[in-house]
């Protein structure tokens, strides 16, 4: 599964690339830094941020010499336009209020920004309210709100709000009839700034 959406997300990463002539790209929640070598493939200069400090002591290890940084997605510690690529990928399901996380992604690009969105919210956010890597997860009540904002109508809008042109990619699994974590379609909704 991983694999799947990490093929598509290449695709996406360096069509956009070699079309706009690319050169960096930060990525917003990176985790250890599982999207570096498509990035790396399509000839981006790297640098990821999380707010896990033990991600980014692994992403380092794995990956030295990157720029990789504990980091807010609120509070993203670069310049306006700092870079021409941004993406985010699976952030968004866990925040109650993505509008300031879509504001400051925005703020950072000069180019576009590529958003990764499971279709169908994972169990786990209907279990209960708990906090996941540090961010609040809601419970089974505010999960049709949740689904509201990020159908497709709903994450189209919320793009739409900081960037001039939407475009959207879904993946569909097709060797996994019932993924585990509820994850059946993966969409990846890319934001662009000035209207290509």
């Amino acid at each position: 599964w991983k694999n799947q959406t990490l093929h598509t997300l290449g695709h996406i990463i360096s069509n956009l690339s070699a079309t706009e002539k690319l050169k960096t790209i930060l990525d917003v929640a990176c985790g250890i830094g599982r999207a570096y070598p498509l990035c790396r493939a399509a000839g981006l200069s790297y640098a990821g941020i999380d707010r896990t400090p033990a991600m980014v002591a692994r992403a380092s290890e794995l990956y030295p010499g990157l720029d990789f940084r504990v980091a807010s997605a609120e509070d993203i510690p670069y310049e306006t336009g700092a870079f021409d690529l941004v993406m985010c990928n699976d952030l968004l399901i866990h925040l109650t209020d993505p509008l300031p996380v879509v504001k400051e992604l925005r703020r950072v690009t000069k180019r576009a920004c590529i958003f990764g969105v499971p279709y169908v919210l994972n169990e786990v956010h209907a279990s209960g309210p708990h906090i996941d890597n540090g961010y609040a997860v809601v419970g089974r009540d505010e999960r049709a709100i949740l689904n509201a904002i990020y159908s497709l109508h709903g994450i189209t809008t919320l793009v739409s709000k900081f960037f001039d042109g939407v475009y959207r990619f879904t993946l569909v699994p097709e060797d996994v009839p019932s993924h585990p974590t509820g994850y059946h379609k993966y969409r990846y909704f890319v934001g662009v700034v000035g209207g290509k």
